[in-house]
């Protein structure tokens, strides 16, 4: 009986991502497109069922800026309009270089978006641009050298090539000095970041009703149900109210179910610095 009720959850697009067992066996659901977590309990002969939509606040984008003092009216606006919510809330003292340079990335982007912050790629570039030009410069000079005053058109258009090669490498040499205060601009205010800087994490998580099914038509009906109620939820009272009310908020779906897993059932996220060692030892 168990595979027919699995059945009904493929069917509607959910794929199964966890099973946990202790005295009672739940099964978790993903939907991917609509980013809705199903768990589903065995419970006597009933199956009960909630659904959950995630979510996480974003301190920059295109649209603005998040900021702190907007954190209380928001949690009011959650508390008002929906009938229960989870928040989970992680703040770390300590953050990563890389954190720390896609915040100044995000925030040069909003701010001045005509800027960008350069690289060593960029760098490396313009460093091989010079070193060509400096070679067809040196070129130019031997063979000017070698000249015998056999060709005045030719002479004149080697001198003129000359000029030419002269004005591009001082060009890219100024173009370079400009990338490279960038860099040291940028390198300064990530040391700054990391020095003076915080990080936070806020999650909060629509719930549906819990529904409860005996036969499979049961389970069908309770699954449509909960998607029905979370797709209006997140279709009215966050996309048209909370995102486009008078609040400064700035959030997005949880996309990854894993993440949300991290903030609530296992003390928190994880902090910036420790996933940095854990990137660098893979």
């Amino acid at each position: 009986m168990q595979g027919v009720y699995d059945d009904i959850l493929r069917e509607q697009g959910f794929v199964e991502i966890g099973v946990l067992f202790y005295r009672f066996a739940m099964n978790i659901w993903w939907h991917p497109q609509f980013k809705i977590q199903i768990i589903h309990i065995l419970v006597g002969s009933k199956y009960l069922l909630k659904g959950f939509k995630s979510y996480y606040l974003k301190s920059i984008t295109e649209q603005g800026e998040t900021w702190a003092r907007d954190i209380s009216p928001f949690q009011d606006y959650l508390e008002y309009h929906f009938r229960e919510i989870h928040i989970a809330f992680s703040h770390f003292r300590d953050i990563s270089t890389t954190l720390a340079g896609l915040q100044i990335c995000r925030k040069l982007s909003s701010e001045t978006p005509t800027v960008q912050v350069p690289t060593t790629e960029d760098l490396a570039q313009l460093q091989n641009q010079l070193m060509e030009k400096h070679l067809n410069e040196q070129n130019t000079n031997d063979l000017l050298s070698l000249d015998t005053g056999t060709s005045d058109l030719l002479l004149s258009y080697m001198r003129r090539r000359l000029r030419s090669l002269n004005k591009e490498k001082k060009e890219l040499q100024e173009k370079m000095k400009k990338k490279k205060e960038q860099v040291n601009l940028f390198n300064n205010l990530q040391k700054e970041y990391q020095r003076k800087g915080s990080a936070a994490c806020f999650n909060f998580t629509l719930n549906s009703n819990i529904q409860v099914a005996q036969s499979p038509l049961e389970f069908k009906d309770a699954l449509d149900s909960i998607i029905k109620e979370i797709k209006d939820a997140h279709r009215y009272q966050v996309t048209q109210k909370l995102c486009g009310g008078r609040l400064n908020i700035h959030i997005a779906e949880a996309d990854e179910p894993v993440l949300v897993w991290l903030e609530e059932w296992s003390g928190g996220a994880l902090s910036p610095c420790q996933m940095e060692r854990f990137k660098d030892g893979l």
